[in-house]
């Protein structure tokens, strides 16, 4: 594997070169500021370096090329390697790899770049690049590539930083993450130990802590089995009450048989009077359709059509004109617009006019000048003797001035050379300045970090404290509440048993009321809490005057039963609890559904009449909110005195008497005798007894329910406050860790401040060192500057004697001629660049004006289009308001007529409403005579569960009840109270207690277990800690004995029979040291790299890097002017060995060495002219010129 090319665009210097490579050695030369560097700088950037400072730039925006000294600056440059790949050193199975990477200037910031890498072509990363060369030990921070300052830079740096160098080598970062690793497990550990003792000192304090608890609460326990004995002795004497309860149930079966014959006569009456309001309803919805009822419904439908149809053809026509308005302010400023663009384009068209005419002069003149000056030319051919003598004396001067230049180099040389170890080393002096304020602002920021997190370990450690004072309140109040559910279950108990035994008795005694047995289940699963938002039933919630409740009732008929609920909802609930028991029907009326109607026309008139006693719904008290159901079961009912008053106010009123005549809207009159009703009438009284024993029951219930979500609320806050004082002990583990880890790096960064104190006044010396040396060095380069500046002036005189011994007049006419003709040729350059951006601005206005004709165009068209669309919409306006009038005409004529004959069939539909009602009442009664007799016998099997229910309850209590109990019901509850008392004593008891001092216990085990596994795992750590240092160091003495071994080879070598070795200034701890470099040059003692010559530093370093290279080889080495130190003899010598090398492996080498380019294969010479950069390719090293080269 070797690099075939190197392609650069627009890099630094270079605007576009491609440099190729063959295998063996290559040189490169050229003068100072050429460019040449700038060569092993694209292969650096191309390798992936990202820091500009490694390429000799400010920032990498200043890699890309700045247009030369008459071009334009660039945005963009590109650099691409060339490898070749047969023997697949890198596993891409191509023959020829070509890594590519391109920057461009960001933007939103010229000053920035944005950086792509290619793999042959194919978008790629600096990860992959650097994944793809590691195979081949090619590295933009490796020593495959040596720069001007590397040795320099060996030579300047501290022992250890040397040392780093072999750290990297053999790897030894891998080995310090796997340190760091193993260190912050084992600190992990540590603080898990930590952490752990104190849990485990915390459980066992708890421990002491509920040992009391614990001992109450069983006492607690034993009260309550004893609670439970009594309870049973309770259990048994329910059993024998429910023995007596059956008996007399069974004595009650017989009492409900003969009401069933009236209430079937009843039915019949009804029936018949029911079948009249239906024949009634039939001829007159026969009339009400012969009026037109559903072409008078299709018409108002057509209007509404035609309503919505008319308001959308307005709202259309509006839009459109808005549309209009916007389009035409649209084209007005269009126009305007190509208008302007027309006149832009014309004055382009003239001044390119104007520009061709100037260039066509301009190219003509030109023409007569190159004439005039080549004859000119031809005219001085021939010289004098006088011109020959001094032509002489001026080659002999210039080789004067080219030694003194020289010198003046080498002078310059060294003036560079030191003021770059100043500028080093004032780098190094404020990096090491701004390292200690750093280091002293991070040690005050962990020192008041350290100071904080004992403020925040003390907060942390009340808000424990009060965690716990919460906790014990908590279970507290949880004890108490649960304690309190346990009274409330058997008394809740014991009031459904009571409640069922009153309603059998009840209902046995055939005081069950007149409510139908649909009406009676939800008016019960209502007092039992079954149902909620059931108020009543219309005849609960009236109270009428006395002598008005028999026409009250009669006026009410069957909606008396109706039951009147909070809203739709709750009817719906009832409604699904009827069917899924199959109770019957129930008329519900939602209160959110309803609505107040006051009573209107004839109604209103007849109720002024003196024998009116006035509006049903008047006449009797009821809660204001109930109002709407109500205004819904009376209407406009009017109750008058007696059968003559309502005759003569009859005729569209419904009227009912005092005795209970009733005469219906429509003139139908009902009347004759009354019986006494069984009880749906107002004021039932519903068995105050059960009434009042379902109120207890239900806010027993209510009672316990509410208890309960008050005990799970508790529960939930006992959850949560143990979940917040799990996590305030980590973190009061974790803070304590946190101050510690603190005051420990504050410690640290105390210690670095005063080394870095050290460095910072070792730099200082060595710094005023540099600056006396730099100082020495530029008053040598004066002096040399001076000699140069006296040969110039001698040469500019003689130059001048030259120049009188021609033709005077011709020569200063032909430099005259010169001079005008580049005026000329730079008129013409400049006026063809304005040519081309006419050009340019030229195509762009006719593309505008072309742009805005066709826009013009386009908006006219819908200009047209919208004003098409108004007129359509208020045509179709016109049309539709005539036919809405025609239909308006239409519909009004019928509305009177419909209005008379729909309230008559109003009155015919709530009569028939009332009929059904009425009807349904009595079979309802009917049904309940039959369900009554069932169901007293249903009470037999009832009562039979019950008893089986309270046997299993009694069996599975956990206490057995003596054979016989002889005490009292009351005793027996005595002594339940005494052991309530008792246990009250005890209370507050945490009966979880018995629960946490196990689990405490089990976790106590637990956490000493895991304090043993923690210690066995912190030992393995640092035996594994151990073995890794081991390992480190067995590394780097691996890498070090190699180095060393090629190292002395090398110097050997070098230094023509010297010797030299490494030597590390810690053997038994490596890490704790530097390396050192000692070498003996020939015929001269031993001497540390320091105390070196400056020549001999350089020698010794470049041994040094040369060993690195042989320990690590690479498919090609870069090296930058290595030998700029070296006298003659040495750089012969780094010469030769470069030679050898070249047959193992690629060299490129720039140098200003004749002796080294002599010895490569190949010499490439590079050029600047205008700030370019240019490689000539091959070159002979004896032609080459340049005043920098060297001969040795």
């Amino acid at each position: 594997m070797y690099l075939k090319r190197v392609e650069m665009k627009n890099f630094k210097s270079f605007r576009q070169q491609e440099v190729p490579f063959e295998p063996g050695f290559t040189g490169i030369t050229g003068p100072n500021g050429s460019g040449k560097s700038n060569i092993s700088d694209a292969i650096l950037f191309v390798l992936g370096t990202t820091s500009s400072k490694q390429i000799r730039a400010g920032r990498l925006a200043d890699l890309i090329h700045n247009g030369g000294a008459n071009g334009e600056p660039r945005d963009e440059c590109k650099v691409s390697l060339v490898l070749a790949n047969e023997d697949r050193t890198i596993p891409v199975d191509e023959d020829e790899i070509v890594l590519t990477r391109r920057i461009k200037r960001s933007p939103s910031d010229p000053e920035r770049v944005n950086s792509y890498y290619y793999v042959n072509g194919d978008t790629s990363s600096l990860t992959e690049f650097q994944d793809l060369l590691s195979h081949a030990r090619i590295s933009a921070d490796g020593y495959n590539i040596v720069q001007q300052g590397d040795v320099t830079r060996i030579v300047s740096m501290s022992t250890t930083e040397r040392r780093g160098i072999l750290d990297e080598i053999a790897g030894i970062t891998r080995f310090d993450e796997e340190l760091e690793d193993a260190e912050s497990q084992r600190e992990e550990v540590e603080d898990n130990l930590e952490r752990t003792r104190l849990i485990l000192h915390e459980v066992q304090s708890k421990l002491k802590q509920l040992a009391d608890e614990k001992e109450r609460a069983q006492e607690y326990r034993d009260l309550q089995d004893e609670m439970k004995q009594v309870q049973a002795k309770l259990a048994k004497k329910r059993i024998e009450g429910l023995n007596q309860e059956l008996a007399n149930v069974r004595e009650s079966i017989e009492s409900y048989e003969e009401e069933g014959q009236e209430l079937e006569a009843e039915k019949q009456d009804i029936q018949e009077e029911l079948e009249e309001v239906e024949t009634e309803l039939e001829e007159l919805d026969e009339e009400m359709a012969d009026l037109g009822g559903e072409e008078a419904q299709r018409r108002q439908e057509k209007l509404q059509d035609l309503r919505e149809e008319m308001a959308t053809a307005r709202q259309m026509a509006n839009h459109f004109r808005n549309e209009l308005q916007e389009v035409k302010i649209e084209l007005q400023e269009a126009e305007a617009d190509h208008s302007r663009a027309q006149e832009a384009l014309d004055e382009v068209l003239d001044e390119r006019e104007d520009v061709d005419e100037a260039l066509e002069r301009w190219r003509e003149e030109a023409d007569e000048l190159q004439t005039e000056l080549e004859q000119t030319k031809d005219r001085i051919s021939e010289g004098s003797d006088r011109s020959h003598e001094l032509q002489r004396e001026l080659a002999k001067l210039k080789q004067e001035y080219e030694d003194v230049q020289a010198d003046h180099h080498e002078a310059r040389m060294e003036v560079e050379s030191l003021e770059e170890t100043v500028t080093r080393l004032e780098a190094e002096l404020s990096d090491a300045a701004e390292k200690v304020e750093t280091a002293e602002y991070e040690a005050k920021d962990l020192t008041y970090a350290a100071r904080e997190a004992k403020k925040e370990h003390e907060k942390l450690e009340d808000r424990k404290e009060e965690l716990n004072d919460d906790l014990f309140e908590k279970q507290k109040r949880q004890a108490a509440l649960q304690e309190d559910i346990d009274e409330l279950d058997p008394e809740i108990r014991e009031l459904r048993n009571k409640y069922n035994q009153l309603k059998a008795e009840f209902d046995a005694q055939g005081r069950v009321g007149g409510f139908s047995r649909a009406v009676e289940a939800v008016l019960e699963a209502r007092d039992t809490g079954q149902l909620d938002g059931v108020c009543g039933t219309i005849a609960e919630l009236g109270e009428p005057e006395n002598e008005l409740e028999t026409a009250l009732e009669i006026a009410a008929g069957g909606a008396m039963q109706a039951v009147v609920v909070d809203d739709d909802e709750v009817a719906s609930e009832a409604i699904d609890y009827l069917k899924r028991n199959d109770f019957g029907r129930v008329k519900f009326l939602p209160l959110n559904k309803l609505s107040y109607r006051r009573p209107q026309g004839q109604a209103l008139m007849a109720s002024r009449d003196d024998e009116a006693i006035g509006f049903a719904i008047d006449l009797l008290d009821f809660d204001e909110k109930y109002k709407a159901a109500f205004s819904y079961v009376f209407r406009s009912t009017l109750i008058v005195e007696d059968i003559d008053a309502a005759r003569r106010l009859m005729g569209g009123v419904r009227m009912v008497t005092k005795e209970g005549e009733k005469i219906d809207a429509g003139g139908a009159m009902t009347g004759g005798s009354t019986k006494k009703r069984t009880g749906s009438g107002f004021n039932v009284q519903r068995k105050d007894n059960l009434e009042e024993l379902g109120d207890e029951l239900r806010n027993k219930v209510t009672q316990k329910e509410t208890l309960e979500s008050q005990l799970e609320q508790v529960e939930d806050e006992v959850r949560q406050i143990r979940e917040q004082l799990r996590e305030v002990e980590r973190d009061i583990v974790k803070q304590e860790s946190e101050r510690e880890e603190a005051q420990r790096k504050a410690e640290e960064a105390n210690e670095r401040i005063e080394s870095l104190e050290a460095k910072r006044e070792e730099l200082e010396e060595d710094l005023e060192e540099a600056r006396g040396e730099l100082e020495q060095a530029r008053e040598q380069s004066e002096a040399t500057h001076e000699r140069m500046q006296a040969l110039d002036e001698k040469r500019e005189e003689k130059g001048q004697q030259f120049m009188e011994t021609t033709q005077e007049k011709l020569a200063d006419k032909l430099e005259d001629l010169r001079e005008e003709l580049d005026d000329v040729k730079d008129s013409i350059r400049d006026l063809e660049a304005r040519r081309e951006a006419l050009e340019e601005k030229q195509r762009m206005a006719r593309e505008r004006r072309d742009e805005l004709a066709q826009r013009v165009e386009e908006l006219k068209a819908e200009r047209d289009e919208h004003k098409a669309e108004i007129t359509g919409y208020e045509e179709k306006q016109e049309n539709l308001q005539e036919e809405i009038d025609v239909l308006e005409e239409l519909v009004g004529k019928h509305d009177e007529q419909m209005e008379e004959l729909r309230e008559e069939r109003d009155e015919l539909v709530e009569r028939k409403y009332q009929l059904e009602n009425e009807r349904d009442r009595v079979q309802d009664n009917i049904d309940a005579n039959s369900d009554l007799i069932v169901q007293f016998r249903g009470r037999i099997p009832v009562i039979e569960s019950n008893l089986e229910e309270a046997r299993e309850e009694l069996e599975a209590m956990e206490a057995e009840p003596p054979e016989t109990v002889n005490a009292t019901r009351e005793a027996i509850k005595e002594q339940a109270r005494h052991i309530e008392s008792r246990m009250e004593d005890l209370e507050p008891v945490n009966m979880r207690a018995l629960e946490e001092y196990e689990e405490q216990e089990q976790r106590r085990d637990e956490l000493e277990a895991e304090l043993e596994r923690l210690e066995k795992e912190r030992e393995s750590l640092i035996e594994l800690a151990d073995e890794l240092l081991g390992r480190k160091k067995q590394a780097l003495m691996k890498v070090f004995d190699e180095v060393n071994e090629n190292f002395q080879a090398i110097f050997e070598k070098l230094s023509g029979g010297g010797s030299a070795r490494l030597k590390l200034e810690n053997e038994v701890d490596p890490f704790e040291g530097g390396l050192i470099l000692e070498s003996q040059p020939r015929g001269k003692s031993v001497h540390r790299l320091e105390a070196l010559s400056g020549g001999e530093k350089s020698l010794t370093a470049l041994s040094f890097i040369f060993a690195i290279q042989q320990y690590a080889p690479s498919p090609f080495y870069v090296l930058d002017e290595v030998d700029m130190f070296l006298d003659g003899v040495n750089s012969e010598l780094v010469a030769n060995m470069v030679r050898e090398q070249a047959d193992r492996a690629q060299f490129i080498m720039v140098s200003l060495r004749k002796v080294t380019l002599k010895l490569a294969d190949h010499v490439y010479g590079v050029t600047m002219r205008d700030g370019i950069t240019q490689v000539l390719g091959t070159v002979d090293v004896d032609e080459i010129a340049h005043e920098e080269l060297k001969e040795a």
